[in-house]
């Protein structure tokens, strides 16, 4: 009797993946960090509106916004592949089950809406941006993609399942 052991990996905005057996996060120090160079980059961009456009001080500020970016995407890009390496890495488990997310849709424009007379109505468009920005800087993709490689490498299975009602016990 063949006995296939599955783990499913649930991908979420709070927590960044929540396996069956365990919940996959960043670690305080590396939220804090991706918080801290958020608040770098808001600050050179503060300066930088207030530099002349031909300045060499601007092109310096330019290559530290730059260089936040960077600075985040290791910090995504380590977690990913230290999860990837954790889910795929366990010995009992031959297949590997997650959702498949259409980040793309997930992460589009709030509408503009108009009343009778014209005027512009509240939209929350501001919570929708919030919520976009959250999605994005998880890194979803990049934990699917070195999961399924790593996967691979080891002949697992990763298969992906429609969203719909996932996120339910």
């Amino acid at each position: 009797e063949l006995e296939m052991i599955t783990d499913g990996v649930d991908r979420g905005v709070k927590v960044m993946a929540q396996a069956v057996s365990e919940t996959y996060d960043y670690s305080d120090s590396a939220k804090q960090r991706l918080i801290s160079l958020e608040f770098k980059r808001k600050r050179y961009q503060r300066w930088m509106a207030r530099q002349a456009l031909t300045s060499n001080r601007r092109k310096r500020t330019k290559k530290r916004i730059a260089k936040t970016f960077v600075q985040q995407a290791h910090i995504r890009n380590d977690f990913c592949h230290k999860t990837s390496r954790k889910i795929v890495g366990q010995e009992s488990i031959e297949v590997i089950v997650m959702e498949n997310l259409k980040t793309k849709n997930m992460t589009g424009k709030a509408k503009a809406k108009q009343d009778e007379q014209g005027r512009w109505l509240k939209n929350g468009a501001k919570a929708k941006s919030g919520l976009n920005k959250a999605i994005l800087s998880k890194g979803w993709h990049k934990l699917e993609a070195y999961t399924m490689y790593k996967a691979q490498r080891e002949n697992k299975v990763v298969c992906k399942v429609s969203p719909h009602y996932t996120s339910q016990e």
